[in-house]
């Protein structure tokens, strides 16, 4: 009964919002954030302890999610629009609305069908926000280990944001993926695509590499199914070109599967 009484808050948050037409708030009641050094994080994952905890992190991570697929808690319906991601070579950025603490696992099984060995280590980096990056835990574990990126989203931790960007540079070169979330914040089971922010767009432009754009639909209500929707890749151009393809192909997504106008 907490938890259902958490998420009717989280739902009438959201409600609020929406009606304010304030759309990239953080809803969610996550713990304070703990202020991250930025010296003192191995973005890269060179250092061997780094390599070991990625290594646990992805298996207990996988563990987990098989676990809940298993027990039908997460129900990963369909994946559409592999054809998409033909003749895709080299880095690029992934972005995806957020709507489920796991849907960078949907993200990530569901590339995996046409990018072999897309769920093992150092082939999908994703950004986290800062807060998110210092939780204790399990989910904090992972959250740290688990090829991610934090950003301070108020950028007064400017010094974590620089090495952050230097090494999506440094990962995008290599030919990796790196997931943005361009809405910036978690939305529970929000269907309608929101408006974006450009970092995911001036990323991609600055390093001349595509955006895979992905989104997320939901059928039922208490027994929610996802299906995973990957779409025409847009080729690096100019940060506002992209983000306004990119905006286009959710909407129209949104308005197919839904049959209703956003």
């Amino acid at each position: 009964m907490e938890q259902d009484a958490s998420r009717i808050k989280v739902l009438q948050r959201i409600k609020d919002c929406e009606a304010r037409g304030d759309f990239n708030v953080d809803v969610e009641d996550d713990p304070p954030t703990i202020p991250i050094d930025p010296n003192k994080i191995d973005y890269l994952r060179k250092k061997w302890t780094s390599k070991f905890k990625t290594r646990w992190a992805y298996r207990l991570g996988l563990r987990f999610i098989k676990k809940l697929v298993k027990t039908k808690q997460l129900v990963i319906r369909d994946v559409i629009g592999l054809e998409n991601l033909v003749g895709v070579d080299g880095g690029a950025v992934i972005t995806c609305n957020h709507i489920n603490i796991m849907d960078n696992f949907i993200v990530m099984l569901g590339l995996n069908k046409h990018f072999k060995r897309f769920s093992k280590p150092n082939q999908m980096f994703k950004v986290v926000r800062e807060g998110n990056y210092s939780q204790t835990g399990f989910l904090g574990f992972c959250l740290r280990n688990a090829d991610t990126l934090p950003i301070d989203q108020s950028g007064k931790n400017w010094r974590l944001n620089g090495k952050t960007m230097e090494a999506i540079k440094v990962v995008l070169a290599k030919g990796k993926k790196v997931l943005i979330y361009p809405e910036q914040s978690m939305w529970w089971n929000y269907k309608k695509p929101r408006p974006t922010k450009i970092g995911a767009f001036s990323t991609a432009a600055k390093n001349n590499v595509p955006i895979i754009p992905c989104f997320i639909t939901m059928s039922g209500e208490e027994n929610v199914e996802y299906t995973l929707h990957i779409l025409p890749i847009i080729p690096p151009t100019d940060k506002e070109t992209m983000q306004k393809q990119n905006e286009k192909l959710w909407r129209e997504t949104y308005e197919k599967v839904y049959g209703t106008k956003c």
